[in-house]
């Protein structure tokens, strides 16, 4: 028995130094090799659109945000979330009105502040390009009165002040 546990004390002993480097590099290398990995994130982005023509106004179907799918290694998305508000600009000025616009990957990915990232996927693919014409008019403001005034009150709308006289619709 004394035998047995001499040569296990031998053996872990022996060349001890280089057992601890050895053991030392492998975790390192795991470390580098689990932070670098690639994988998949979904992130949302605020969609904002440009070059609506002039005088007309986007009414389509268009979410606030989408979702987008991203691959790439774990730093790079990482640093990407940490700009925390993420936004896509969705140019309109080669579209006209009915168009179907599809959202491709690779001009979102020129638009991420981080390179090293592929779009796999965005959610919504593409959208209907929808306006209408923009018209905007000068209104007056009138005062409307409906019910009765409560007990020891008294209403004159005739007396109401109005300020602005006016608004833009």
């Amino acid at each position: 028995m004394n035998g047995l546990l001499a040569r296990i004390r031998d053996a872990l002993t022996l060349n001890l130094g280089l057992k601890v480097l050895a053991l030392a590099l492998a975790v390192a290398v795991q470390v580098m090799v689990h932070r670098d990995s690639v994988m998949l994130e979904e992130v949302p982005a605020r969609m904002r659109l440009l070059g609506v023509p002039r005088g007309e106004i986007f009414v389509g179907n268009l979410p606030e945000m989408a979702r987008l799918r991203l691959r790439g290694r774990r730093v790079a998305l990482a640093e990407l979330k940490a700009a925390n508000t993420l936004e896509i600009s969705v140019d309109l000025s080669a579209y006209r009105n009915g168009d179907r616009l599809v959202l491709e990957p690779r001009h979102i990915e020129n638009q991420l502040p981080v390179r090293s990232i592929e779009v796999d996927h965005v959610d919504p693919p593409a959208f209907d390009v929808r306006t209408d014409r923009l018209l905007v008019r000068t209104l007056p403001i009138e005062v409307a009165v409906a019910g009765e005034a409560g007990a020891g009150f008294r209403a004159n709308p005739r007396a109401a002040v109005i300020d602005p006289p006016t608004v833009q619709v």
